[in-house]
């Protein structure tokens, strides 16, 4: 299944099973910019889309350029794409660059064990 953007106010899907196979929802972040350093890091100003339906056992760093190429950024050579580890603040080195798959793998172990985002 290809993931689906979910309109603004749509209540998110309900999942039947979570594994490494399943699907989960996904939060992109962007139109924003980061303002100062260390603790008082923060992303300021951005946006927030959601997709669902993103297949855990296909997820790959190419699969989430497409995403973000599809609210219109060209992410080669241009953009850093990050994800911050559930329960550990931005601010606090809980941002993590996704530059391989093995970050895609671990994005999709903390869905598996059962971190979920308001």
């Amino acid at each position: 299944m290809v993931p689906r953007r979910r309109a603004e106010g749509d209540p998110p899907p309900v999942y039947e099973t979570i594994d490494y196979a399943s699907n989960f929802s996904l939060c992109i972040n962007f139109d924003g910019y980061f303002l100062g350093v260390g603790k008082n890091r923060a992303y300021v100003n951005g946006k927030s889309i959601w997709y669902d339906y993103v297949e855990g056992d296909a997820l790959t760093v190419d699969k989430l350029e497409d995403l973000v190429e599809q609210l219109g950024y060209e992410v080669q050579g241009r953009l850093h794409m990050y994800y911050c580890m559930p329960g550990k603040p931005m601010n606090e080195g809980g941002l993590v660059k996704i530059t391989c798959n093995d970050n895609c793998l671990n994005m999709r172990a903390h869905v598996t064990f059962g971190h979920k985002y308001p």
